[in-house]
């Protein structure tokens, strides 16, 4: 158990993932065991995605629909705490 805690904290902090030759702008948030949110940079994109992997789910938001996409997060985070 304890080990498994310490997996989940060295994979929520920043990484560089050496497969993709980039700088230290990669990032890897495991919200549980197999929730986890990616950024980093995509070569079919060509470009940085932000990446929901919902256990068998997985999203992929380029730059173009990140930036409609968070347009949102103010309002869904005032119901969500309102409630």
């Amino acid at each position: 158990m304890a080990q498994a805690q310490l997996d989940l904290a060295k994979k929520q902090k920043s990484f560089k993932d050496s497969s993709t030759n980039t700088n230290d702008k990669n990032i890897f948030i495991a919200i549980s065991h197999s929730k986890t949110i990616e950024v980093y940079y995509s070569k079919a994109f060509k470009e940085f995605v932000v990446s929901f992997e919902l256990g068998s789910k997985k999203f992929v938001f380029s730059k173009k629909k990140w930036l409609y996409f968070r347009n949102f997060l103010e309002q869904i985070d005032e119901i969500i705490i309102n409630q």
